[in-house]
């Protein structure tokens, strides 16, 4: 909004949020964190102003987790021979354990199946733009997918983010990470409650999660709880045969107890 009078430009967070949004929504997301955060400092002096972002707090910590080793697959043709594979294992599993058949992922196959089914969906290559004194700045906004890591009962969801500047070396490193409980609604929905979510020294609440995940699909994050539906779920595992009627983790493994699919 422009105010003649005051010969001044306003831009909300949301008119902001929005514009970014079609832009780059995970860069959107970061960005509404900033404002809810009051990360953003106004320094006003005789010499006119200075905004700056107080960043430092995102950096990622040592303690985070880093992306495991897993095989990217390529096209469909790689999907559907890993599909076949687990289409035998889930019919002898089925033979052995009849009245209660599963199936057993370990970090790199579910890790191979997300980094697939999310494609380009939420990892960004955002350069941002700008020109001081003269001079043209870029700096190059990026991140990995998402990757999951799990420990005992827990299954942890992260994205890497990294902001480094053309010409210079090195780069800023931040990552978002959530833990949660996996489980099964009765709708077949797999359910994953959040305990704990933060970037860097920044916990991140209910409230905040929510807002950032409607950025990407609203109906995505019920009360303290992300919901994929069945259809989604299954879609996963297509060509595979099965569908999935309860999951959880265990030992640090993916548990799926399933059906045939007839």
């Amino acid at each position: 909004m422009f105010d003649d009078e005051e010969q001044s430009f306003t831009v909300s967070e949301t008119e902001l949020t929005d514009y970014l949004h079609d832009v780059e929504p995970s860069f959107a997301a970061l960005l509404k964190i900033v404002y809810q955060e009051s990360l953003i400092v106004l320094d006003v002096s005789d010499l006119g102003f200075d905004v700056s972002v107080q960043i430092g707090v995102f950096r990622k910590l040592s303690s985070d987790p880093d992306e495991p080793s897993f095989t990217r697959w390529e096209n469909d043709i790689d999907k559907a021979l890993y599909m076949s594979g687990f289409a035998a294992q889930a019919i002898t599993n089925s033979a052995l354990h009849p009245l209660d058949p599963r199936i057993d992922l370990t970090e790199a196959d579910v890790n191979s199946i997300l980094d697939y089914t999310l494609s380009d969906k939420v990892q960004f290559s955002f350069p941002i733009e700008f020109t001081l004194g003269g001079e043209e700045i870029v700096y190059n906004f990026d991140s990995t997918n998402l990757f999951v890591r799990m420990n005992d009962d827990v299954l942890s969801i992260h994205l890497t983010m990294t902001l480094s500047k053309e010409g210079m070396a090195g780069a800023f490193e931040m990552q978002f990470n959530l833990e949660s409980i996996v489980s099964m609604n009765q709708n077949g929905d797999m359910v994953l409650t959040i305990s704990n979510a933060n970037i860097g020294e920044v916990n991140l609440d209910n409230d905040t999660l929510s807002s950032l995940f409607a950025l990407f699909d609203e109906s995505l994050m019920v009360d303290n709880t992300i919901v994929i539906p069945s259809e989604d779920l299954n879609e996963m595992f297509a060509g595979s045969g099965i569908i999935i009627n309860d999951s959880y983790v265990v030992d640090g493994i993916l548990r799926l107890h399933f059906g045939l699919d007839q």
